[in-house]
């Protein structure tokens, strides 16, 4: 059996020869999106051809349409593709799709699995130029999928609740938040779990953030439920107000010499394929493996370093925009895709959880004098400050795509002083 990958990109497992020559052609590959999205149903000639072929006259447009059918059968097998008079369909019992299986977990009320094959957006980073009513199907089906994804997160968020698991409930409203962190009823259900799992501090700061963010990107304001929920947990029984950090600017501290508990660890080298494009696209396992080995070395499940002086969250860590000045700039993607990479492994299960990638940047781009500035230690400490987490990761991408390195340092924030813990 042969399985498309359509989300977090696209990707063929199954079959023995390479995606490469004429089948990996750009439009071929949106064929079989287009076919895989839809399965089982056929999809009509002349809508393949308007979405894929808009620019060709009917003639022509209808011999690339054969000729793409024709290279992908010479992949994936002669009976992959059924014609029909009119319409093209993929064969069930020689190719299926994660979107097919997602949907079907969906269907059956599985939302496990479902949320486990959900890797990423629907062909996310595929691009067909000159293309437009591809490209607004490929939007309606990535957001379509989207929701249907928030939807399986709500629904185990509200299973362990009803279940009297606090800690997973928690878990399952921060994947939620992280998907969606404007969402007011998102923000509203992670501060109703946190608060009923005992961590009324940690729920004020996820109002905090959340008003940020739409500050920053929506110049709007909190909603008044988010609002009056904040407003009430500051009030503790008896009237007792909890006190936590706002969020607001905050300039560059003064850094203070580290406590002499640093822990130097071996550098973690690992490889992609070249052909990967993306964080995850072809072999996942490989960066989430090493990841998790980063994870460890950094001593993050044990908490090392020390206290903050402040109400800062120890157990939230900002992780920054890795460095990739020494890198090959192939490799820039992981810039950005290390901060989501490492909130997806953080989730807060036995130890701490990475601030919202998006938050981080919101508060970077307030420092930053431009998108790809990288900041001084002392001015990533005072974004950190700025989201209330009381740990910071900073790292750095070296080498080439096979192999590159990955350094890290965890540092601990306090109001105005740093201690680090590394690893390389």
């Amino acid at each position: 059996m042969i399985v498309l990958k359509l989300f977090a990109g696209i990707a063929i497992e199954g079959h023995e020869r390479p995606l490469s020559g004429r089948a990996a052609q750009r439009h071929r590959l949106a064929l079989l999106a287009m076919l895989a999205a839809s399965q089982p149903r056929a999809v009509s000639r002349d809508k393949l051809i308007a979405h894929l072929w808009p620019e060709n006259d009917a003639a022509h447009a209808r011999n690339l349409l054969n000729q793409a059918a024709h290279a992908l059968r010479q992949l994936l097998g002669k009976d992959a593709i059924v014609s029909h008079s009119d319409s093209l369909t993929l064969s069930p019992a020689r190719v299926a799709s994660d979107v097919g299986q997602f949907e079907e977990a969906i269907a059956v009320g599985h939302r496990d699995r479902a949320v486990e094959l959900y890797a990423g957006p629907f062909l996310d980073g595929f691009f067909l130029g000159g293309c437009p009513e591809f490209e607004r199907w490929t939007d309606g089906e990535r957001d379509r999928l989207r929701r249907s994804y928030l939807k399986a997160l709500q629904g185990l968020a509200e299973r362990a609740s009803a279940q009297g698991d606090r800690q997973a409930t928690v878990e399952w409203w921060q994947r939620l938040a992280a998907e969606d962190p404007s969402s007011a009823q998102v923000t509203v259900g992670l501060m109703r779990a946190l608060e009923s799992y005992g961590d009324r501090a940690a729920a004020i700061r996820q109002a905090q953030t959340h008003a940020a963010l739409l500050r920053e990107e929506f110049d709007a304001e909190p909603s008044p439920e988010v609002v009056a929920l904040a407003g009430r947990l500051r009030k503790e029984p008896g009237g007792r107000t909890v006190t936590v950090t706002p969020v607001a600017d905050t300039g560059p501290a003064s850094a203070h010499p580290p406590p002499s508990n640093e822990q130097h660890i071996t550098p973690i080298e690992t490889r992609l394929p070249a052909t990967a494009r993306r964080v995850g696209l072809r072999h996942p396992g490989v960066l989430v493996a090493a990841l998790f080995a980063l994870v460890v070395a950094l001593g993050l499940w044990q908490g090392l370093g020390g206290k903050s002086e402040t109400t800062l969250d120890t157990n939230l860590v900002a992780v920054m925009p890795f460095r990739t000045t020494g890198a090959d700039p192939s490799l820039a993607y992981l810039r950005e895709g290390m901060m989501d990479l490492l909130a997806a492994k953080l989730t807060g299960e036995g130890g701490p959880r990475a601030a919202d990638p998006r938050t981080v940047m919101v508060a970077w781009g307030r420092v930053a004098s431009a998108d790809d500035a990288d900041l001084s230690e002392e001015q990533a400490a005072g974004v950190a400050r700025t989201i209330g987490a009381g740990r910071l990761l900073l790292g750095s991408v070296v080498g080439s795509p096979s192999p590159f390195v990955l350094s890290a340092t965890l540092t601990s924030v306090g109001a105005t002083s740093i201690g680090a813990n590394q690893a390389t």
